[in-house]
């Protein structure tokens, strides 16, 4: 991943097959970065996304394997259990334009994914609702 930094932030720009969250998470480790927000575009050729269902507390998850232009990841960064947490929504589509979106679980760039980070000064931190079944801003 390449990395510029601008006076409001960071210009991150993946390279192919870098995975999405964990190169993230670790960008977020060595920057010292537990509160921002984000977003970008660019492309996938593999993605989990998810929705939370509510009744069962646990996620539905999709699996794509092909060409997936990433229309908008957008989010934000906080802290959970001490560690950044990245939580991030995409919208992608296919070769016929249908549109897929959802909580990233984990993407591979196919191209890029060029993202502006903007870091917050505070930290944000997460804590776990057991009645929701989530961690949420606290």
């Amino acid at each position: 991943m390449k990395v510029k930094k601008i006076d409001s932030g960071f210009i991150l720009v993946f390279e192919p097959q870098e995975k999405v969250i964990e190169t993230f998470t670790k960008f977020c480790e060595e920057n010292n970065i537990n509160g921002g927000i984000f977003n970008g575009i660019g492309a996938f050729d593999y993605v989990k996304i998810g929705h939370f269902n509510t009744t069962t507390k646990r996620y539905m998850e999709h699996e794509f394997r092909e060409s997936l232009e990433v229309l908008s990841v957008k989010g934000n960064i906080t802290e959970k259990e001490g560690k950044p947490f990245i939580h991030m929504h995409a919208m992608v589509s296919d070769t016929n334009m249908r549109v897929y979106g959802g909580h990233l679980v984990e993407a591979n760039v196919s191209v890029t994914l060029e993202v502006y980070v903007r870091k917050f000064e505070e930290k944000i931190s997460r804590k776990y609702y057991d009645e929701i079944g989530l961690y949420l801003i606290d």
